[in-house]
């Protein structure tokens, strides 16, 4: 019963995948700092800070992203769900590629494999869902947009295997680049503009539906302006500077200070938070570069990876976990205080960037995120096995 109820709903088989991934990805970074403290040297087929980039961007984030889409889209575009055969081949090819590359820490052959599988399953998944943007009735802007961005997340995926088959560090910039500002960072700030305003007009009387195209459409500029100038070695902070502006409108206009009152809503706030002073760091950061003065090192990096990308998974998953298995989403107790572990390990992770909190800082704030997401998956994860609490078939 349970694998039959497992295979039922595209966000059960992908969330439970990416759970997996999510925690094999903490575990190996965690290996590989506390040998850095204690010397013990770990042999891997390719450089870890490589392996890391790729497991914390293309690893397990794929996994959630396909098991929210292939849930909502549908629903977006006023579509009936989709067929088990339109979801189950995506996460087949998705399962064998993170097979592959698992066991390519140990077999290097299989590394590259996994990666290009992977790259592969993207693809198919964009091509059903594109199917359904045709057929459906709905608005098409955001889910076209959405495609696009996981189009780029597979062009990423490839060029993270490329780096792998070739040792080539040129091929591992671009697939890091690729994959926090054409692939990532778009896609969330897509779905939270075409969903956080309903959430937060649903939830918080007075707060008015706002949601401009104009503002979508300049904020993707803006990453993608990120993306270029780097590769062209150029300054990033002007587009840096706008998408930071940008960020922060939004965050007022759709009613950040109210939200903190819910929980739940108040995940999805605080997760663009991040990405709000995230960018603002960018932006500071590569203006001083241009003036000679060097500071911060990753800190940008991980203030839009650990606490935009990975609050706005908590959140976003804790929702459609709660929601989609017929549990009430404000009845949520652990989802919020895991959030705010994850708050606690975003910031000591900054604080490992400067001296003297570096090594054991990065060593404490990856042990407190894999505390946090591991509580999340013992209460979430039962939750894609078991029927719907309502009775409700999927």
């Amino acid at each position: 019963m349970g694998t039959i109820v497992f295979f039922s709903a595209p966000y059960r088989v992908f969330f439970a995948g990416g759970l997996a991934q999510l925690l094999f990805a903490l575990g190996f970074w965690g290996i590989e700092l506390a040998g850095r403290q204690t010397g013990a040297m770990w042999s891997w087929p390719a450089p870890a800070t490589w392996l890391h980039g790729g497991m914390m961007l293309y690893g397990f984030f794929p996994w959630f992203i396909l098991g929210f889409l292939m849930t909502a889209l549908p629903k977006w575009m006023d579509h009936p769900p989709l067929a088990r055969r339109d979801y189950l081949t995506p996460f087949g090819l998705l399962a064998s590629a993170a097979v592959a590359y698992d066991l390519g820490l140990f077999v290097p052959s299989l590394l590259a494999f996994g990666a290009y599988v992977a790259a592969l399953a993207l693809l198919w998944a964009v091509a059903v869902l594109w199917r359904v943007s045709i057929c459906g009735q709905g608005s098409r802007a955001h889910a076209w947009l959405s495609l696009l961005a996981l189009t780029c997340g597979a062009i990423g995926w490839a060029g993270h295997g490329l780096a792998l088959a070739r040792l080539d560090a040129g091929w591992q910039v671009f697939a890091v680049r690729v994959g926090v500002w054409c692939f990532l960072l778009p896609l969330f700030f897509i779905v939270l503009h075409r969903m956080l305003p309903f959430f937060s007009v649903a939830a918080l009387p007075g707060v008015p539906l706002w949601r401009s195209s104009g503002v979508l459409f300049a904020m993707l500029l803006c990453f993608l302006g990120h993306a270029a100038l780097s590769a062209l070695a150029l300054p990033v902070w002007p587009a840096d500077l706008v998408a930071a502006g940008l960020a922060w409108y939004c965050l007022v206009r759709w009613g950040f200070v109210q939200a903190l009152r819910l929980p739940m809503l108040a995940m999805l706030h605080g997760g663009w938070l991040w990405a709000c002073l995230g960018l603002s760091l960018a932006a500071l950061q590569s203006f001083w570069a241009a003036q000679g003065v060097f500071w911060g090192g990753l800190a940008p990096l991980h203030v839009l990876g650990l606490g935009c990308f990975a609050s706005l998974l908590l959140g976003m998953g804790t929702r459609v976990s709660r929601g989609h298995s017929g549990r009430a989403i404000a009845d949520d107790y652990w989802g919020w205080r895991c959030f705010l572990i994850l708050q606690a390990a975003v910031l000591l992770r900054l604080a490992g960037e400067f001296e003297p909190f570096a090594g054991g800082a990065n060593l404490l704030a990856l042990l407190l995120a894999l505390i946090a997401c591991s509580i999340w998956g013992v209460v979430h994860g039962p939750m894609y096995f078991q029927p719907r609490s309502d009775g409700i078939q999927e």
